[in-house]
């Protein structure tokens, strides 16, 4: 608890909030693209957004979640005090301060999004009963491939000092994400930073000779939520041992 003040110490000059408050206004000011104004769009409102949202999050949690990790890790890489801190306080406290904090911000942005979904619903006179359950999976699915990104961030800022290596890497998973939302799904299944979209809940059956659409609900795909949770799991440990055997 002790490192964890610290850290926060440390983020009360860096704006992390900045960030925090910044990714979900992205994605939703992305998403909503202007209030619905037709009935048929009041009546599958929540439905178009929770259909979208993955495909977003795919281009915008990449680089979200570098810019998250690198801010988090800039002292220790850009600053170079990591040798200093070692003399203060034991590897692991740094990390597990580092990460809990991580967290902390990772479940901001997703309550921020959901908060936000659920004003736009209100503001905009929605007429679609919003499916709780459906909003649920979104977050937690959310939440997890987050924490996957984050703490992918998180290890290459340890293993290597740039920073700017970081953003690139998260830049370059956006716009590999971005071909993948326009694959079939099963192709996302090799490429874990874009598991927003096998996550879905939601999905269109598009009728190309009337151009219109329907939204329906897709199940729940718990195993492959458990394997985005045991590859974030893999991550933290091999962060914590690359911090281990960091040479200072």
């Amino acid at each position: 608890m002790t490192a964890f003040f610290c850290e926060l110490k440390k983020a009360r000059r860096r704006w992390d909030w900045l960030v925090v408050a910044g990714i979900p206004l992205c994605v939703l000011l992305w998403a909503s693209g202007g209030a619905p104004a037709s009935g048929d769009e009041r009546a599958s409102y929540y439905s178009s957004l929770l259909y979208v949202l993955p495909v977003l999050h795919t281009v915008v949690m990449p680089v979200g979640m570098a810019a998250l990790a690198s801010r988090l890790w800039d002292a220790e890489t850009k600053g170079c005090t990591a040798k200093l801190l070692y003399t203060l306080q034991i590897r692991a406290s740094l990390y597990g301060a580092k990460t809990a904090l991580g967290a902390v911000y990772l479940t901001a942005v997703v309550a921020l999004e959901m908060a936000g979904l659920l004003g736009m619903g209100r503001l905009s006179g929605v007429t679609e009963p919003l499916d709780i359950s459906r909003l649920a999976w979104t977050a937690v699915s959310t939440l997890a491939v987050d924490a996957l990104l984050f703490l992918a961030g998180s290890l290459l800022c340890i293993r290597f000092r740039q920073t700017l290596l970081v953003m690139g890497v998260g830049l370059a998973c956006s716009l590999c994400g971005l071909f993948a939302a326009y694959m079939p799904v099963q192709f996302a299944y090799f490429v874990p930073f874009a598991y927003f979209l096998p996550l879905s809940c939601v999905g269109l059956d598009w009728n190309f000779e009337t151009r219109t659409g329907s939204y329906y609900a897709l199940p729940f795909q718990v195993p492959m939520l458990a394997l985005t949770a045991a590859l974030a799991a893999l991550l933290l440990v091999l962060g914590w041992r690359a911090v281990q055997n960091k040479e200072v």
